[in-house]
């Protein structure tokens, strides 16, 4: 299916906004308030995005075979162009001939989420090679200015409040269609803020939301083991208040919801000590114990194993309140929920110092990994 890449909104056959982008155009050109708003910014308030000639057409009732009637621009005969009816993000022939897969991160501050996705897009980009496409960003596309070198080097910037970002990639040709992967971001403290100003609604048209914690900002979990690791200072706002906050942004969406533990090299340090909470990690065959294996596939019992595990995990560290929740929201019905395990570092801090041996991203792909294979772009073994 074809989606905007900004909203997620599908591309709707039933209705159609068109635009006429000639620079030279004489009609009078606005002050668009929807895409300054979907960008981000407050209209009149400075770097306003503008249209001139615009037309929404829409299929009349009972009429199967339809085509819009505007072809071409009634001010200059300019051919015009498909934008998105709902966020007026142009939507160039690229993404109305693709798959969409869109996939929204979320958390709160101080979660994860960026340096997650900073270090995961190495082995995505191996992934997708390995089944014969190519890993490519569309500048065009992203709101994030960045090039393929900075993301080589993992220079991804964090988001700011009130404007989420996007990156949108190529993944070539993949089973005999175009596909490609939107990626959107958004700032923790905006999240935790349950009237944050901001067009935060493409929650809802995500086939993945992808939300991380830091198991040390659950109180219960904190608790739990206070006398055991290292003291870390507190920084973003109570997960499962964050976690309320977007099931109220997915309205009457159904997306797939992946629950991921992040800093997960925090807990796996209980495998050196001797205490109830540490049984867990004593067994080497444990699911979450294991490296993911090479290759462009996605392991569904290996996943769902996984998936158990840190469910039971959460729900022995006093954290059931946050299983319950993800597991049966009280205003969503999400198409299937998943607890996976990830540590974009691969070792644990000393509460404040990065350890010694350095980054080891764990497991930090296996969220996308699942959806695409949901979506056949991935292929799935251990069914």
């Amino acid at each position: 299916m074809s989606k905007c890449v900004l909203c997620f909104y599908p591309v709707a056959s039933d209705a159609v906004m068109l635009y006429c982008d000639n620079p030279k155009c004489a009609h009078e050109r606005k002050v668009d308030a929807v895409a300054t708003e979907y960008l981000g910014k407050d209209p009149g308030a400075g770097g306003d995005v503008t249209i001139g000639y615009s037309v929404v057409e829409r299929r009349p009732p009972g009429v199967r075979e339809w085509q819009p009637t505007n072809r071409f621009c009634k001010k200059c005969g300019s051919g015009l162009l498909r934008m998105c009816v709902r966020c007026h993000t142009p939507l160039p022939e690229v993404v109305l001939n693709s798959d969409v897969t869109a996939v929204a991160f979320a958390g709160p501050r101080s979660s994860g989420k960026t340096v997650a996705m900073k270090v995961g897009l190495s082995p995505l980009y191996n992934m997708i090679v390995g089944m014969g496409g190519a890993l490519a960003l569309m500048p065009a596309l992203s709101t994030v200015k960045i090039t393929d070198q900075d993301l080589k080097s993992q220079a991804l910037p964090a988001t700011e409040r009130r404007v989420p970002w996007t990156l949108v990639f190529s993944l070539g040709q993949i089973a005999g269609r175009s596909r490609i992967l939107a990626i959107r971001d958004i700032a923790g403290e905006d999240l935790a803020a349950a009237d944050a100003p901001g067009k935060f609604d493409y929650f809802e048209y995500a086939d993945l939301i992808v939300f991380l914690f830091d198991p040390f900002e659950v109180p219960q979990v904190r608790h739990a083991l206070e006398d055991i690791l290292p003291a870390q200072e507190i920084i973003g706002a109570d997960t499962t208040q964050v976690f309320t906050n977007l099931l109220g942004l997915i309205g009457r969406g159904s997306p797939r919801l992946a629950i991921v533990v992040s800093k997960f090299d925090v807990l796996h340090e209980l495998s050196t000590v001797d205490a109830n909470v540490a049984a867990p990690f004593h067994n080497p065959g444990a699911g979450y114990m294991r490296s993911r294996p090479d290759g462009p596939t996605y392991d569904e019992v290996l996943g769902a194993l996984i998936s158990e595990e840190v469910r039971s995990l959460l729900a022995m560290l006093d954290a059931q309140g946050l299983v319950n929740l993800a597991e049966h929201p009280p205003t969503v019905t999400p198409a299937e929920t998943r607890f996976f395990a990830m540590s974009a570092l691969g070792a644990s801090t000393d509460g404040t110092e990065l350890s010694a041996r350095g980054k080891s991203p764990y497991r930090v792909v296996d969220p996308l990994f699942w959806i695409l294979a949901t979506r056949g772009i991935v292929r799935t073994i251990g069914k």
